[in-house]
């Protein structure tokens, strides 16, 4: 893997046939919306950042766009978009409640987090137009909002919400939801 930062803002990663073997991943099976794509995105933006020396990514979104490089290489180009919000979480702050479409994007919000280190207190409930996830963040709370929209839409923030779901929805996992999905994927 050859690493170039073309600015500040905009990363290029070549990744030969040999690296593309390494990932278990080839050009074609790439796609945003595939759990194992976004596995090797995290993983070689992680590599990423062990060569710069400084986390890629942590200002804000990043866009990531790729093409076939060679007959099984790629080409990856990390664009920074725009900074990060700030939010303001106070001490015992009131849970996030975040919906999702599928349980795909449930795990593929799990493993996000779990690969940028955010830690919240989190159960999983079920319901017959998707699933909800009710955190509590500790650590990270920025990078918590991000992953939850990316998968998800933050459908409230309050207590009235949050307990409205655990009353009416059908509790799955009680207690550390996003790590141990994080674990199983």
């Amino acid at each position: 893997m050859r690493v170039e930062e073309l600015t500040t803002e905009a990363i290029l990663v070549e990744l030969t046939g040999d690296d593309m073997k390494k990932l278990r991943i080839t050009y074609e099976q790439m796609d945003g919306a595939d759990v194992e794509t976004r596995r090797v995105i995290w993983t070689v933006l992680s590599d990423v950042n062990s060569t710069l020396g400084r986390p890629v990514g942590s200002k804000g979104r990043l866009t990531v766009a790729g093409m076939r490089q060679g007959k099984e290489g790629c080409l990856l180009l990390f664009t920074q978009e725009t900074p990060p919000r700030r939010y303001l979480l106070r001490q015992n702050a009131a849970r996030l409640t975040a919906q999702f479409a599928t349980l795909d994007a449930v795990f593929a919000c799990a493993e996000a987090l779990r690969f940028s280190g955010v830690k919240a207190e989190s159960s999983l409930y079920r319901h017959e137009n998707g699933y909800r996830l009710l955190v509590r963040p500790a650590v990270g709370g920025g990078r918590l909002r991000q992953c939850l929209t990316e998968f998800g839409a933050i459908v409230g923030e309050t207590e009235a919400v949050a307990r409205h779901t655990a009353e009416h929805w059908r509790c799955l996992i009680a207690q550390n939801a996003l790590e141990r999905l994080a674990r199983q994927s």
